[in-house]
């Protein structure tokens, strides 16, 4: 069995050679890095990066996983990765989430998309006015808290985003605290705070709490953060409605 792997790889600068070999194994193209490296070491696990082309996504995806998750055909001669349904929805809803360039109608129409996933599994999300600011708080929070650094924000520090929810939205602000302690990132929260200003208007915030503001989840928008992190579904479903 011949494996091609990559020692680096772009998808907006792709090399011919390269399409050739992403096209023969589905869509998937492995890469060693250095990255990839640090976790193989710390896991005692061959790991690889993986970017994939989601044609339904019109997009490509990248994450780093075991190199024994990759699925072969040995008689073809072919290697490659598949995203489960949870994975692929997770990656098409941060990409939209994060996604300022789409115009309204191009945002409606790939949103459309989503929710022809979401009611595949029993997920009734309004498909009338697009995603909603607050979930996509929500879901850039999680993903900020789960990764220990912002994602999806114009913003280079965690300490950042607390001070944001806190004049926005107390409900997502104690969902990304939750998941920030489970995760580790409130450690590093902590670090940031060099001047103590975040201590001190975390006891105001509880002090005052039932006249900070809130948007309303809504029990489906709950249930898809659930489905998509799972390890955080109490944290998620959990919260005062």
């Amino acid at each position: 069995m011949l494996v091609w792997i990559l020692p680096n790889f772009t998808p907006s600068n792709r090399r011919l050679t390269q399409d050739d070999i992403i096209t023969w194994n589905r869509g998937t193209a492995i890469v060693v890095d250095d990255e990839t490296v640090v976790k193989s070491q710390k896991t005692r696990q061959f790991h690889i990066r993986v970017w994939v082309f989601i044609p339904d996504a019109d997009s490509w995806h990248e994450d780093i996983v075991p190199f024994s998750d990759l699925k072969w055909n040995v008689s073809t001669q072919q290697i490659w990765y598949e995203f489960s349904q949870r994975e692929l929805l997770k990656k098409i809803l941060l990409k939209h989430a994060t996604n300022s360039e789409l115009n309204a109608e191009d945002a409606l129409c790939k949103w459309q998309e989503i929710i022809d996933m979401t009611n595949a599994i029993d997920i009734n999300l309004n498909a009338q006015y697009g995603m909603t600011s607050r979930l996509k708080d929500l879901l850039r929070s999680i993903e900020s808290a789960e990764r220990c650094r912002p994602f999806g924000w114009n913003y280079p520090k965690l300490i950042s985003i607390c001070h944001l929810l806190s004049g926005k939205d107390k409900i997502v602000l104690k969902i990304f605290m939750e998941v920030s302690r489970v995760t580790g990132a409130l450690n590093i929260i902590m670090r940031q705070d060099r001047t103590k200003k975040w201590q001190e208007k975390s006891a105001e915030i509880q002090t005052n709490w039932n006249t900070l503001p809130a948007t309303k989840l809504t029990n489906e928008e709950r249930k898809l953060c659930a489905y998509i992190y799972p390890k955080f579904e109490s944290i998620i479903t959990g919260e005062e409605r």
